[in-house]
């Protein structure tokens, strides 16, 4: 049993773009965990956009680590 049943949880989200909102509020590993639970219930749309929010969210962090800061 997973702590979130998304079917549950995706029904509180009008839109994507408010289910990607709240996605963004995560951390890498939490939509690592989302994206887990969501490919288990078979949800492969929405496992589109939990993908394609942390491969963003990867980007963004690969870039803050290779800037200069000398």
């Amino acid at each position: 049993m997973t702590i979130i049943e998304p079917f549950n949880l995706r029904a509180n989200f009008s839109s994507d773009e408010d289910f990607i909102a709240w996605l963004e509020t995560g951390t890498i590993k939490d939509l690592e965990c989302t994206l887990h639970a969501f490919c288990e219930e078979e949800m492969y749309e929405d496992c589109i956009i939990i993908k394609n929010t942390l491969v963003k969210m990867q980007g963004a962090k690969d870039a803050i680590n290779n800037t200069d800061t000398n």
